[in-house]
């Protein structure tokens, strides 16, 4: 009776080890799809947190909304409809580590070879994934900035992405030279200046030479797999500060040109 009932019960486990199956899964503690109860590393499943950039946009001391009505300091009243802008170069500092994002571009002999972190930020966005990145703590500070390294403006990259920002079909161009930041400005009719309204002026400054870089200090502490949310303000009151909307494309082009290094505030 004993010798069956032993021989039952390794019965029974030998049958519960033929039924269980391995599982595969994400065994990175870094990825956000950390799955504790796998037994196998899976294949690039693993998905990690995204590094984003919230732009807080105002129009001076007011929010900025595409349909608000501004007056300039010439009395002249305009609407900002649109702004679009890239930002790009983005490195997290830990200490003395330099982290960046895990998605690379490069040139067709893959001499140079960089981060995929180049954005178009439009008017409408809320916020902006600029990449995944594989790392988690205190970090200290983020740097980037407001337009494309010369590196960016000067090499044909190879294989980029679907509907990538600098593909000629989708970049922000003058002329068909790739542009820092562009802007439509609606003029509102008004005796002083005379207006038609609703006329419309499409600014693009270009980005050869015109970066701003932005240094963020204000230490940000993350979980495994937390993404990382960064905030700067764009301040578009004095992007287009001092201009005479009465005056050619190209003399406006330059004042924002002038005045884009003052738009953007660190919070």
């Amino acid at each position: 009776m004993k010798i069956n009932l032993c021989y039952l019960i390794i019965g029974f486990l030998s049958l519960l080890s033929s039924c269980y199956q391995n599982k595969d899964g994400c065994l990175d503690t870094l990825a956000t799809n950390f799955d504790v109860s796998a037994d196998n590393a899976c294949n690039k499943c693993c998905i990690y947190p995204s590094l984003m950039l919230n732009i807080k946009q105002m129009s001076g001391d007011s929010v900025y909304r595409s349909d608000s009505t501004l007056i300039n300091d010439i009395g002249q009243k305009y609407k900002i409809s649109d702004v679009r802008f890239y930002v790009s170069s983005f490195e997290l500092f830990k200490k003395e580590q330099i982290i960046k994002i895990n998605e690379y571009i490069s040139n067709q002999d893959q001499s140079i070879y960089i981060p995929d972190d180049m954005k178009i930020y439009r008017s409408v966005d809320k916020n902006i994934t600029i990449g995944t990145i594989k790392n988690a703590g205190t970090f200290d500070s983020l740097t980037f900035y407001i337009g494309l390294s010369e590196t960016m403006l000067n090499t044909k990259f190879t294989n980029l992405p679907s509907k990538h920002v600098l593909d000629l079909l989708n970049a922000l161009t003058k002329n068909s030279n790739l542009a820092l930041f562009t802007a439509k400005i609606v003029r509102i009719k008004s005796e002083v200046s005379g207006f038609i309204r609703d006329s419309t002026l499409s600014i693009s400054v270009l980005a050869s030479g015109q970066s701003k870089r932005i240094k963020l200090k204000m230490p940000l502490t993350t979980k495994k797999g937390e993404n990382l949310m960064f905030t700067v303000t764009a301040d578009y009151f004095k992007i287009f500060q001092n201009l005479d909307l009465s005056q050619s494309i190209e003399v406006l082009e330059n004042k924002v040109k002038q005045n884009i290094s003052t738009g953007f505030i660190v919070n």
